[in-house]
């Protein structure tokens, strides 16, 4: 058996290899999510439509699509006005129209507020 040297690899067709939020845990009456994406499998110049989002178990509360070219950017995922109940949610993102989807968790914590009203 012969080991050969490390194999550079690239995606060619464009996916999207990782989302994280910026703030792991945030409060719920925040007005929007902060969130990490990173883009692959992009030539140089040219963008893919990103579709994110965050959802929960009862189903998706917001949806945003950006072309966004190959490497790491952080977008802007607005949340619905009123905010949201507190619990664990997931940010998704994937290309537009893929069956590939990455999405990772976002705590959302009562807001100190709350107790006011």
């Amino acid at each position: 058996m012969r080991i050969v040297g490390p194999r550079l690899l690239r995606r060619t067709e464009p996916a999207v290899a990782a989302v994280t939020p910026i703030n792991a845990a945030m409060f719920a009456d925040s007005r929007f999510a902060p969130v990490r994406v990173e883009v692959q499998g992009v030539r140089p110049g040219a963008f893919a439509t990103v579709e994110y989002g965050l959802a929960s178990p009862a189903g998706r509360v917001a949806h945003v699509r950006a072309d966004l070219g190959r490497g790491e950017h952080v977008v802007v995922l607005p949340l619905p006005p009123g905010g949201l109940p507190a619990g664990e949610w997931i940010v998704s993102a994937e290309v537009a129209g893929s069956r590939e989807s990455v999405w990772a968790p976002l705590m959302l914590v009562p807001s100190p507020w709350e107790a006011g009203r």
